[in-house]
Parts: structure tokens; C-alpha cells; sequence
């Protein structure tokens, strides 16, 4: 005799397993303006909640961003480990805060050893200006890229000094999650069921888990 199973509380989760990078440690060639620190725009210090791409900062002040002398320079972020990056969150510094209006023009690269270093294709070439506070990220995707350092390359500002108050990497395409509305819901049949379910309008190809009630 067959189980009829109603489904009463059903759950999709995509398969998709993603993460935040949050660097470990960082070095520059940029010299350190108004007693901030480097480790400030990576340590979360100003976010709302750490670790976090999409959280709000701070009002951006002298504990809680960088802000260099120099106008042009890099950082290079270590990652502590090997990891397919594939987004990148940025904070600006927001208003309120040193007098920098932030990164504007940048470049991105990638590095297995911290010693040769490659352009990130499709990576971000511009930040945008902060005008309020508090702030969120500036999030961008690209194809991932094998990765245990980060190049951050600062081309131009919005000021007369470069600074920004936080940074953060993805892996796993958490800067990529797909939100659901009516004209994609999907749908699920027959329920009950006893031996197989139908879904409905799914647009891409990937692997789902079902979960009922029990």
C-alpha cells in the first residue's frame, strides 16, 4: 500500500553554497591620513553587523575607515587561503566623514601567491560617490576567479585624497541569489502525492532540495 504525502510546508532551497571572504590581513603603498588604520576597512568595524556585504556603515570618521595621503596607490588584501571569488562589496566613505569624497576610478586584480598579480575580468572600474550615512555596499559580480590575494588599484577620487571605509569579498554566488516574485513563483504538484512531484516555471537549471513539515 502506497504513503499519500501531503505536502503541508514546503521549502526550494538552490544548492548554491556561498560565503563571505573577509580578509586577513592587508598591505599598501598608500601612507595613512587622520590616525586611521588599514585594518579599519576590513575588520568591520563601522558595519551594522560583521561579517556582512550588505549591511549599513557608520558614519564614516577616523576609527572606522582609511583615508590616504596619496591620490593613487594599491592594497593588497590577503584572504588567509584559496577561494573562487566572484563579488565584491565596497563601501565608500560617506558623508560625515574625513574630508575624502572616496575612490572613484579603481582596478581589481587577482593573485595566487601575492607576488604575480592579473586583472579580474569584468571586475569593477568605478565606485560611485556616498552622500548619505548610513551607507550601504556597493556590491559587484563577476566570473570567479581562483584567488588568495586581492589587488586593489585606486586610479582616481572624488577628493583631494583617496579613502573608503570598508571591503569585503564573495564566493559561491552570495552577491547572486535570485529573489522570487508572482511572475516567478514556482509551483509544485500534485500535493499530496504519493510518488512523484511536478515543478513548474523553472527558469534555470540547477539542483533542488524538497523539505516537508516532517
Amino acid at each position: 500500500m502506497k504513503q499519500i504525502y501531503s505536502i503541508l510546508a514546503l521549502s526550494i532551497f538552490s544548492l548554491v553554497q556561498g560565503q563571505i571572504v573577509n580578509p586577513v590581513s592587508a598591505t599598501t603603498t598608500f601612507t595613512a591620513k587622520y590616525s586611521t588604520e588599514l585594518v579599519f576597512c576590513f575588520n568591520g568595524v563601522g558595519l551594522a553587523s560583521y561579517p556582512s556585504l550588505t549591511a549599513n556603515h557608520a558614519s564614516s570618521d577616523s576609527n572606522n575607515c582609511f583615508v590616504a595621503n596619496e591620490t593613487t596607490g594599491s592594497i593588497d588584501f590577503n584572504l588567509g587561503g584559496l577561494f573562487n571569488i566572484d563579488g565584491i562589496a565596497l563601501w565608500n566613505i560617506n558623508e560625515g566623514g574625513p574630508p575624502s569624497g572616496g575612490v572613484n576610478g579603481v582596478n581589481f586584480y587577482y593573485s595566487l601567491d601575492g607576488l604575480t598579480y592579473t586583472l579580474i575580468p569584468g571586475g569593477p572600474t568605478t565606485v560611485a560617490q556616498v552622500n548619505i550615512t548610513p551607507a550601504p555596499a556597493q556590491t559587484f559580480s563577476f566570473a570567479s576567479v581562483s584567488a588568495a590575494y586581492i589587488r586593489m588599484t585606486v586610479l582616481s577620487n572624488f577628493g583631494t585624497e583617496s579613502g573608503f571605509a570598508e571591503i569585503a569579498f564573495a564566493t559561491g554566488g552570495v552577491l547572486s541569489v535570485k529573489s522570487f516574485t508572482d511572475a516567478n513563483v514556482i509551483s509544485i504538484y500534485p500535493n499530496p502525492s504519493s510518488d512523484f512531484l511536478k515543478l513548474n516555471n523553472v527558469k534555470d537549471k540547477e539542483d533542488f532540495i524538497i523539505v516537508n513539515n516532517l
